[in-house]
């Protein structure tokens, strides 16, 4: 009986260090943005390794970053924080990383080397929607004009950050 125990003890101690939670890429404990940039990364790579594939289809690309990020996160693109809700904190996060390389957190929507306008069209397509997909209160007068006035500064540092030809 007692060796019975020990080695249910043991199995059970063992299946709990070696399974990781679905999505959980760096093995830290927590599904979040770093698990997002590293799917991002093999994706861009192009090795589908088993270990990222998350659709069971054998490929890892946007239908497995789809997956973390919709059913497995619960949330949207859009959302650099995670909050489950694409808000003004995450356009704030992409109007400060603007023009730089950055991943998930920094407001990289699409995986690319550059926070860029198509990450802007990303946030601003869910803009105001909540990570199960309804949509949140409709945002303020004074927010949207908020957004329109940093999409306004963006566009200009744009201008002012390429070189003339």
């Amino acid at each position: 009986e007692f060796a019975i125990d020990t080695r249910v003890s043991f199995h059970a101690d063992w299946i709990d260090s070696n399974i990781s939670l679905l999505g959980d890429f760096n093995d830290d404990g927590l599904v979040n943005a770093a698990d997002i940039d590293l799917l991002f990364a093999e994706v861009a790579a192009g090795t589908h390794d088993p270990f990222f594939e998350l659709t069971s289809d054998a490929f890892v690309d946007q239908a497995d970053v789809d997956e973390l990020v919709l059913n497995i996160l619960g949330s949207l693109f859009g959302d650099a924080n995670l909050d489950l809700a694409v808000s003004f904190a995450d356009f704030t996060a992409l109007q400060n990383n603007f023009g730089l390389a950055g991943g998930w957190a920094n407001a990289n929507f699409n995986g690319d080397a550059l926070i860029t306008f198509s990450d802007f069209s990303i946030l601003q397509n869910n803009f105001g929607q909540s990570g199960t997909g309804a949509p949140t209160s409709v945002p303020e007068p004074a927010t949207i004009m908020l957004m329109a006035l940093g999409s306004v500064g963006l566009l200009a540092r744009r201008r002012r950050s390429s070189p003339l030809s």
